[in-house]
């Protein structure tokens, strides 16, 4: 797993309450309900993480 697919991972897990990322084939696991103030937030997290990122490559 990269880097970045450990953040987005993390920030899936934490907002969005979802166990994993990896595709499962089954509709009780592949989909779910999430507020959109958790999906707001997990935006706004990985948005910051973007740019935290990119000021990191620019040095």
């Amino acid at each position: 797993m990269t880097p970045q697919e450990k953040v987005i991972e993390d920030i899936a897990k934490r907002h969005l309450l979802v166990d994993t990322l990896e595709t499962r084939n089954n509709d009780s696991q592949d989909f779910y309900e999430v507020a959109v103030w958790c999906i707001k937030a997990a935006l706004d997290e990985a948005f910051e993480a973007g740019k935290n990122a990119s000021a990191i490559d620019a040095t």
